[in-house]
């Protein structure tokens, strides 16, 4: 084998490593009557394996943008060896509670939002399944960039991380904020988020403040977010986490207990290592 022969040939099997997807069917789920989320089609129940996944905001899209301009080529090799790993699930955690609203919870389209609509897109491609997260609480400046206090100014940076929950004036830019990412089309798909089949979940809110002293006040916090997501004609599954404060568990796990206005609850339930629901008091999912 000549030189030149051997060089086509390994570039060959190099670029067909990263040669574009096809598209595959994707599946919808449902929570049955004992809290296991299956499968539509055949009823099994759900396995799903990955990792978080943050490339569209924060530290991780400034840390791309050190190595290059092109991000959308990192989203398609980070893809790629997704697929190769086996991985079917990513946890999208976006800081648009930063980086993509106004003090009134209304969407800003930057270029944070459009990264973050091209991995739903190449996600959807290979068959990874995605549980969005769109409002974090924490600054999206950390660790490298908390010199800057001009940019990145969205609806978390105007209220406290514990105000959230209880500020009429917050929760009402939170639903604001939630109705309107939903409702926001993707330009790669041509569908609302809302109907994005390969968003199997929605955590309204990552790691809340909880006031477990307060719980009439916390479910109805809780239902304020339900109520905006619902609004749009989401029917994903919504998740709560439960994890900043075990007091809060028994409450909301409990439908009969004083927090039985919690809206549309089945159980405290959550995934394991492959996103199998189960009974560990960490998340509470919602129809």
């Amino acid at each position: 084998m000549t030189k030149s022969t051997l060089l086509f040939f390994l570039l060959a099997i190099y670029t067909s490593g990263f040669s574009q997807p096809t598209s595959v069917k994707l599946r919808s789920v449902y929570q049955d009557a004992k809290g296991i989320i299956r499968w539509s089609d055949d009823k099994q129940a759900v396995a799903l394996y990955g990792a978080n996944y943050c490339l569209p905001s924060a530290c991780d899209y400034r840390a791309a943008g050190y190595v290059t301009n092109d991000r959308k080529k990192i989203v398609d090799q980070d893809m790629t060896h997704f697929a190769r790993m086996g991985w079917d699930a990513l946890r999208l955690s976006f800081w648009g509670d930063y980086e993509n609203s106004d003090s009134l919870g209304n969407l800003v389209a930057n270029d944070n939002l459009d990264v973050m609509d091209y991995v739903i897109y190449k996600a959807g491609q290979r068959g990874i399944y995605m549980l969005l997260s769109p409002i974090v609480t924490y600054n999206s400046k950390w660790p490298d960039a908390m010199r800057d206090t001009v940019s990145a100014r969205g609806l978390s940076f105007y209220f406290k991380k514990s105000e959230l929950g209880t500020n009429p004036k917050a929760i009402a830019a939170q639903q604001n904020y939630l109705r309107q990412m939903l409702n926001h089309v993707n330009p790669y798909t041509g569908r609302a988020l809302k109907d994005e089949p390969a968003i199997l979940f929605i955590e309204m809110i990552n790691e809340p403040h909880h006031h477990s002293e307060d719980v009439k006040g916390s479910v109805a916090y809780i239902n304020a977010l339900i109520k905006a997501v619902k609004s749009t004609g989401c029917k994903k599954l919504l998740f709560h986490n439960l994890s900043q404060d075990f007091n809060m568990v028994e409450p909301c796990g409990n439908p009969i207990s004083t927090a039985s206005a919690l809206a549309g609850i089945l159980r405290v339930s959550t995934p394991d290592a492959r996103c199998r629901a189960t009974t560990c008091p960490l998340s509470t999912i919602f129809r």
